[in-house]
Parts: C-alpha cells; structure tokens; sequence
C-alpha cells in the first residue's frame, strides 16, 4: 500500500506543485500538448501514466480522463506510424 512521505505544509507544497505541473502539462495551448512522441520516455504515452497515478492519488481533478486522452491519442500515433522495439521510445512503452 502507498503511504506519503511528506506531511503537513511540505505535503500541501509537494501536492501544489504537483496540480500546477498537471495543469501546464494538459493546457493545449502549450508547444507539447501537439505533439507527436508516443513513447513513453518523453511522450503521450508517459504522460498518460503521470496522469493515471494522479487520478489514484488525487481523485476528483478529471486527471482520469486526461490519461485516458493522452494514452488513445499515442495509440492512434502508434497505428500510423512505424515506432522503434524500444521500450522507454518505441511501441512496447505504449502497450
């Protein structure tokens, strides 16, 4: 089971940050939000499980549907392009 690190003003810091990250991470009109990196390494696919492990510790911020966004949209790029063995920048980091 998960337990926190940080408690009191720390954690409340930590867990500030962490929303406003999220928050520049999925704004669209942000260079990245278009991108077309499926890995996982540094594209949809990685942040699709940022924002999956945000829906876990942080429910209720619609972090759930953006990962879900995020993993089908590197899934379409995945079906239309030819990706590496890889698995932190190829297709097995998408799977």
């Amino acid at each position: 089971m998960w337990k926190p690190v940080l408690e009191g003003t720390a954690n409340e810091d930590a867990v500030r940050i962490i929303k406003e990250i999220a928050e520049e991470i999925r704004d669209p009109q942000k260079p990245w939000a278009d991108t077309d990196d499926a890995s996982f390494a540094g594209g949809l696919s990685g942040y699709a499980l940022f924002y999956a492990y945000l829906e876990e510790s942080i429910p209720g911020e619609g972090y759930g549907e953006t990962a879900v966004g995020f993993l089908e949209k590197a899934i379409d790029i995945m079906s239309s392009q030819l990706l590496f063995p890889g698995l932190y920048s190829g297709a097995p980091g998408i799977a």
